[in-house]
Parts: C-alpha cells; sequence; structure tokens
C-alpha cells in the first residue's frame, strides 16, 4: 500500500495556514508527487439568532479528496455551550454504501454511543433532548462525533448535517456564537484532518418569548 507519508515541514506549514485560516481546507501531497491527498469540510450558520429561540449550525462539504481509504474516519462538532444548548440532529446522506455510528460527549461523561448501525444512504433525525437521552440534571451535550470504519476515494456528504440548538436566554446581545467542527482518518500511520467554523452573532432578546 502506498504511504502517504506527510513531511515534517510540510505538516508544519499546513498546521500554521489552519490556525490562520481556520475556514479552509488545506490539501497535503503525497510524497511521490503522483497526487493530492486531503480533506474538507464546511461549517455555515445563521447570521444572527436571539436568546430563546432556536439556531441551526451546518456542516456540509465533507469531502476526502484522497487518492488513498482513510480509516478510523470522523466527523467532530464542537457545540458552542456558552451559548446553546442542542435539541435535534439531522444526520444528512453520505456517499456509498456502509454504516456508521455517531457519538456524543457531555459536561459530565466521555463519549457514548447513542445511534449504531447507519446507513450513509439513509438520512436520520434525532431528538437530543435531555430527557430522552437521559442525562442527568445540569447535564448537556459538548460534542457530537460521526464514526466511519473506513471511507474510501471520493466520499462526500450528498445531504447536510444539520444541528438545531437553543439559544440561552443569558446570551448577551452582539455575543459571537462560533461553532467549530473538523474531520479525520488514518492513512496508514498518518492522521488527515481539516476543520471549519461558523459565527453567528447573538441579536436582542425577543419579547415574546418571555412568558
Amino acid at each position: 500500500m502506498r504511504r502517504c507519508k506527510l513531511f515534517g515541514k510540510r505538516l508544519f506549514l499546513l498546521f500554521l495556514l489552519a490556525v490562520v485560516y481556520p475556514t479552509i481546507a488545506f490539501a497535503a501531497s503525497l510524497p511521490d508527487g503522483s497526487a493530492a491527498t486531503g480533506v474538507a469540510i464546511q461549517a455555515k450558520g445563521s447570521d444572527q439568532a436571539s436568546p430563546g429561540q432556536a439556531t441551526r449550525f451546518e456542516l456540509c462539504g465533507i469531502t476526502n479528496n484522497s487518492t488513498d481509504a482513510l480509516e478510523d474516519f470522523y466527523i467532530h462538532d464542537r457545540l458552542p455551550t456558552d451559548a446553546v444548548r442542542i435539541k435535534s440532529l439531522v444526520t444528512g446522506k453520505f456517499s456509498g454504501k456502509m454504516y456508521y455510528q455517531i457519538s456524543y460527549r457531555t459536561n459530565l461523561r466521555g463519549y457514548k454511543v447513542f445511534a449504531a448501525n447507519l446507513q450513509t444512504t439513509n438520512s436520520y433525525e434525532f431528538s437530543l433532548h435531555p430527557n430522552v437521552l437521559g442525562l442527568s440534571a445540569g447535564e448537556y451535550i459538548k460534542d457530537i462525533r460521526f464514526e466511519f470504519p473506513k471511507v474510501y476515494p471520493g466520499f462526500k456528504s450528498t445531504g447536510s448535517i444539520l444541528l438545531t440548538c437553543e439559544v440561552m436566554p443569558a446570551v448577551p446581545k452582539d455575543y459571537n456564537i462560533v461553532n467549530r467542527a473538523d474531520l479525520g482518518g488514518r492513512c496508514v500511520n498518518d492522521l488527515l484532518s481539516a476543520s471549519a467554523s461558523s459565527n453567528t452573532k447573538a441579536g436582542c432578546l425577543d419579547i415574546r418569548t418571555i412568558k
């Protein structure tokens, strides 16, 4: 199998670029220069959201541009729990026919699988309300992970991942709500990854939410 070894200097440069330009996914070249290999993701969100109301984050443009299969492939969303609480999830769809699972992590415990044997060509919707998941008082979801055993070259999302959240009432006006996402997979001994983020501005409290 061809190794997709990333040279130290090149990997360091990609890391610096990813820090400076977090919404851009960069590709790394194979050692023999015969092809480009990389992954990509896009994150979107509403321009503005009001406290006490729902807002939606979207993950799309998910691709494996690599010429190699990637093992232990994941898609990860780090929710902005300083400002929102997740209520529901739509999985979207993916190319190819395979199975995957979804895990969540809370402020009180590590990752736990809540949906398994999901088929990539189907879209599923899940309620992530604390009562549905049996979370403890004060416990909330911080991270969501889609986990695939292996994805092949050309793998991509064909429908967006949608995360519907509620903006907490105490979020101040003009507060920046930043949703961060990343993905990656292992090629032999190397990890290919990409990240993206979206920025939503908190608006004024809508008096209709006050009872």
